[in-house]
């Protein structure tokens, strides 16, 4: 009768998308062109959206073939968070044939804002030969890492970071996020390094202590779920050292301790916890097999009983059917 850890699924909290912040290319553009326009670029550069949209509009209108009009519009929309209008404009510098990252960039975002995955995907797949420069590069990989999250594709967006960091050193949030993609494809160490990596950037990070303590408990899942029951149980009493109100690291350490046959700590243990887990079935089946190895027969009978009337398994079917002779020889 082997224990392993207790069901846990840690919501991500941190369902963030590191915003991209976009950079207005303007090189390519004439002097000219750029002396037209200087004041809705000065209004996009002051964050001054809508009054930059007002100042270009008109233009755009007239000429619909304006690559430059309709990414600044995209820009400035992009901005706003009004992403289908964003969308509408740098759909319509593609067309146009534009060969701005900035352009791609804010198309793939836009999309992903608007629940558009796969589309975002398809988009930086199409303007890859416009990304040459370093920061570009790094831009594309850590929105693709991004997107690649949202999906639950935690090796593509691992993947996709470390290709990003060949570019550029990262943010706090870069590296929360891949410590949280290692988090959930149960690489520790690498979690630790990534997470540890994001405070270091940003001390303030909440998110990353949050992980840091998951990843202690994972640690110690991990172990019972090897059957390590010295580290299992050694890993789960430091965290409750911290965090001691915390039942369900309670109850993965009184698993340990059956693991290793420690049965009273174990059921001394569990049965602090019988407000908090009368309707799991595992805390019923293994708080039965405590007391049945401690001899208390017909208390054990009652656990089991009531693991049974929760989840009918075959282990608890024979855990009972083992234990009922002993019963009948009392």
């Amino acid at each position: 009768m082997k224990p392993t850890s207790s069901t846990r699924s840690p919501s991500l909290a941190a369902s963030w998308t590191g915003l991209l912040v976009l950079i207005l290319l303007l090189a390519g553009l004439s002097g000219e062109l750029l002396a037209d326009y200087k004041n809705a670029i000065s209004l996009y550069k002051r964050q001054k959206y809508r009054e930059a949209i007002k100042e270009v509009q008109p233009d755009v209108s007239r000429n619909p073939d304006w690559e430059f009009g309709h990414r600044l519009a995209g820009l400035c929309y992009f901005g706003l968070k009004e992403y289908p209008a964003a969308i509408r404009a740098f759909e319509k510098a593609v067309e146009l044939k534009s060969t701005e990252p900035s352009v791609y960039l804010g198309l793939a975002e836009s999309q992903l804002q608007s629940g558009k995955p796969a589309d975002a995907l398809a988009t930086l797949e199409k303007g890859k030969e416009f990304f040459t420069k370093q920061k570009d590069l790094y831009n594309r990989d850590r929105l693709e890492a991004n997107i690649r999250y949202r999906r639950n594709d935690f090796n593509g967006t691992i993947d996709k970071l470390l290709g990003a960091f060949q570019h550029f050193p990262g943010t706090a949030r870069d590296w929360l996020l891949l410590g949280i993609c290692y988090y959930r494809t149960d690489q520790v160490m690498k979690a630790r390094q990534a997470l540890t990596t994001a405070q270091k950037y940003d001390p303030s990070l909440g998110t990353a202590q949050d992980y840091l303590n998951r990843l202690q408990l994972k640690e110690g899942e991990l172990a019972l779920k090897s059957r390590n029951y010295d580290i299992a149980r050694s890993t789960f009493e430091a965290y409750l050292q911290q965090h001691p109100g915390d039942g369900a690291a309670k109850l993965n350490l009184a698993l340990a301790m059956i693991g290793q046959k420690d049965w009273s700590r174990a059921e001394e243990l569990l049965g602090g916890l019988e407000g908090q887990y009368a309707n799991s079935y595992r805390y019923n089946f293994y708080r039965g097999y405590a007391l049945e190895k401690l001899g208390k027969f017909e208390a054990a009978e009652g656990y089991y009983r009531k693991a049974i009337k929760i989840e009918n398994t075959g282990d608890a079917q024979e855990a009972l059917q083992r234990l009922l002779p002993r019963l009948k020889k009392k």
